[in-house]
């Protein structure tokens, strides 16, 4: 596998610490080098969750991989001090971005690129909403 994804929940009945933090990504060491997106409530628009999208730069990663990097990330990483409810995969394929009439899914786009849409959108006065959903 090239990416992965997982949504962190909070614990039940609770919203996420860890979504109120700025969107990022991060360069992970190791081989293979794997950069890991923290997708939170600024595109989100929810704080019950953030995403960790890990993408290998170079090579694949079997699925245990990527699993271990959730959890590790999770409980002892970025999220640290943060209390975690459940880690959910999510298809790659099944999240998709909205920015006003554009549409696309998440394993197309960079946080970067992301960013420029809404920023295009927001400096143009256009109809603006963006969320992550899954259909």
């Amino acid at each position: 596998m090239r990416a992965k994804a997982f949504r962190v929940y909070g614990k039940e009945g609770h919203r996420f610490r860890g979504s109120f933090f700025e969107t990022r990504s991060l360069l992970l060491s190791g081989v293979p080098s794997v950069i890991m997106d923290v997708i939170n409530s600024d595109i989100t628009g929810t704080n019950e969750y953030s995403i960790l999208k890990f993408t290998c730069v170079f090579g694949e990663s079997p699925n245990e991989a990527f699993e271990h990097m959730a959890e590790v990330q999770a409980y002892e990483g970025i999220f640290e001090c943060c209390t975690i409810g459940d880690i959910v995969e999510v298809p790659l394929y099944d999240i998709k971005i909205r920015c006003g009439g554009f549409t696309t899914f998440l394993n197309n786009l960079t946080i970067e690129e992301v960013s420029k849409i809404c920023k295009t959108y927001n400096e143009k006065g256009l109809f603006f909403f963006f969320s992550i959903h899954r259909h």
